[in-house]
């Protein structure tokens, strides 16, 4: 590919992030958004700058943040609707949020604590919450908007524990292959590990989907690579020229 091509498709990706950062900036009112840019710019700053990268990120972030907070009323509310869930969750008197999220943490830790080893079954969560929460002036929900909690609440501490370690093992997956697919995975998962710290991605049709096809598609070049170098082992092999015949004329 010729510099012009390079060049048109640079700014081709700059202006689909451009496009992206608006319409989660002024359109979509979405906080698992902020955390997943702040990630992947971190991921970003840090692959090409190393530690160097860390601290330009924090600057560009804060900012970032100040600024959007005094230009976008979306991001300005959502800010605010966060620090009033922690008000209302932890502060001295305990009140109910519009997005009751925190209460639905703590309610299923107190449900976890019953059953930590082994949970309480697949399919178990909206029977139990409900029955935790009834007689009281709380919100019934059908699952905690949070991945390892319900998984935890579900197979108990190994369920959890295992979806932690498919995460590592993506991660760990991703250092073997080409730099591009690896910034493709790791991303993945960064995306999907802290998304589903506030939401059940994979509970979700569409979460799940992305991440298995978006995985998928990564990783499988060191399958590829893996085929390619066997490829190239049996070339050496068949080409080596044989010392058998020698042996026997000696």
């Amino acid at each position: 590919m010729c510099s012009s091509d390079l060049g048109a498709v640079r700014w081709a990706w700059l202006a689909a992030i451009g496009l992206a950062v608006f319409n989660m900036t002024f359109l979509v009112q979405g906080r698992t958004g902020y955390l997943s840019f702040g990630a992947l710019l971190t991921l970003f700053s840090m692959r090409r700058f190393g530690w160097r990268g860390l601290l330009l990120t924090a600057v560009v972030l804060v900012s970032g943040s100040v600024v959007a907070c005094k230009v976008s009323a979306v991001v300005h509310s959502r800010f605010l609707l966060t620090w009033n869930q922690i008000q209302n969750q932890f502060g001295p008197q305990q009140q109910h949020s519009d997005d009751p999220r925190m209460e639905f943490y703590v309610n299923t830790l107190h449900l976890i604590a019953r059953h930590p080893w082994l949970g309480t079954g697949t399919g178990s969560f909206e029977t139990e919450y409900d029955a935790h929460i009834a007689g009281r002036d709380l919100l019934s929900v059908s699952e905690p908007h949070n991945e390892f909690l319900h998984l935890t609440f579900q197979l108990g501490v190994l369920g959890g524990l295992a979806w932690l370690a498919l995460l590592v093992n993506h991660w760990r997956l991703s250092r073997t292959l080409p730099e591009w697919e690896r910034a493709v995975l790791q991303g993945v998962v960064l995306c999907i590990g802290l998304g589903t710290l506030f939401n059940s991605l994979i509970l979700s049709v569409t979460g799940g989907v992305v991440w298995s096809f978006l995985a998928g598609v990564a990783a499988g070049a060191s399958l590829e690579e893996g085929s390619a170098q066997t490829a190239g082992s049996e070339s050496r092999e068949q080409t080596r020229p044989s010392t058998a015949p020698l042996a026997r004329a000696a």
